[in-house]
């Protein structure tokens, strides 16, 4: 389990295979571990998966403000730049 900081929050995320890089973003109430692993073991054998914990959720931080939409897409912004993908 890696770690980024992105600002007053932390990401947990997970990489799984190697290849191009495929961002994996679970619905709510999920952790990065609840993916199916069949699943992954697939898209694993020609990606680089990445999958990324929810501000709040699992082992990534929460951050001291509202959680809006808008909110959401900056964090997964700098998330997204933080691991330069």
């Amino acid at each position: 389990l890696l770690f980024t900081s992105t600002g007053q929050t932390g990401a947990a995320y997970r990489t799984i295979g190697e290849g191009p890089a495929l961002l994996m973003l679970c619905g709510s109430h999920m952790s990065l571990h609840n993916w199916d692993t069949d699943l992954l073991r697939g898209l694993s054998s020609s990606r680089r998966l990445i999958l990324l914990g929810y501000p709040g959720v699992g082992r990534s931080r929460a951050t001291s403000t509202p959680q809006t939409v808008g909110d959401l897409a900056d964090w997964l912004e700098t998330v997204v730049n933080g691991l330069a993908l």
